[in-house]
């Protein structure tokens, strides 16, 4: 385990990883405590790329990270820093020290890391669609079902019913589509340097159609309530 001094610059440490390593965990002993500390990483992987994450410090005073996948993805030595905080907001630096993580090929995997983040990339895609067109059904349907009940509005208990189970479906579509928005999220930022433009609009296409459910959502369930609380008319058949 590597040591860093953080009260003066010495040798920089350097962390050795594997090409395509998975998991690989950056671990420094500390010479000073800080145990009541923060700490943040941060490594520069392109001219205009940045990857910073949480580093953990354990109680017997080692600070500790898991090595992104698109620092490990290709060959070659990253520089990267911690920094360490007073508290939790982050706003008051204490010091930053240097570090190195030196990534050597994988004699064992010849294929390209991007292959598996395009394949990754493709299903995301797909099940997003498919998404998409699900949260127009539902809002389709929540539309239908919200004017069959106003239609229908000869029972109090009916009518509350419909209204109620449209809030379900469509609640339950906005937050399918909101699970597959941040999947798609989680594979961006894990294969972070590769060029998924394309894909961005399809995260923007779902998300709009996900505002757009919500938005129903929230008128039905207000309905519902105005029924349920007495405050809309309802004609009841005597």
């Amino acid at each position: 385990m590597d040591k860093l001094n953080i009260e003066r610059r010495s040798v920089t440490p350097i962390v050795d990883a594997m090409q395509y390593d998975a998991g690989r965990q950056a671990e420094f002993t500390l010479t000073e405590d800080m145990t009541n500390k923060y700490a943040e990483y941060s490594f520069k992987i392109g001219e205009n790329r940045t990857v910073k994450g949480h580093c953990d410090i354990s109680e017997d005073n080692v600070a500790f990270f898991v090595i992104p996948q698109n620092v490990t993805c290709k060959i070659g030595d990253y520089p990267g820093s911690i920094t360490f905080y007073d508290s939790s907001e982050l706003d008051n630096a204490i010091s930053s020290f240097p570090f190195i993580v030196s990534v050597t090929k994988n004699p064992k995997q010849d294929g390209d890391v991007y292959e598996t983040a395009l394949t990754d990339m493709i299903n995301a895609t797909n099940a997003a669609v498919s998404a998409a067109e699900s949260a127009n059904t539902a809002a389709s349907n929540a539309d239908s079902k919200a004017s069959a009940a106003e239609q229908a509005a000869k029972n109090a208990n009916s009518k509350a019913s419909a209204a109620n189970n449209a809030a379900q479906s469509a609640n339950s579509a906005a937050s399918s589509a909101q699970n597959l928005i941040d999947q798609m999220n989680n594979i961006l930022d894990k294969w972070g340097d590769a060029d998924f433009s394309a894909v961005l609009n399809t995260i923007s296409d779902l998300q709009d159609k996900t505002s757009t459910l919500e938005d129903k959502t929230t008128t039905l369930e207000n309905w519902k309530n105005s029924v349920d609380g007495g405050n809309d008319d309802v004609m009841i058949e005597v």
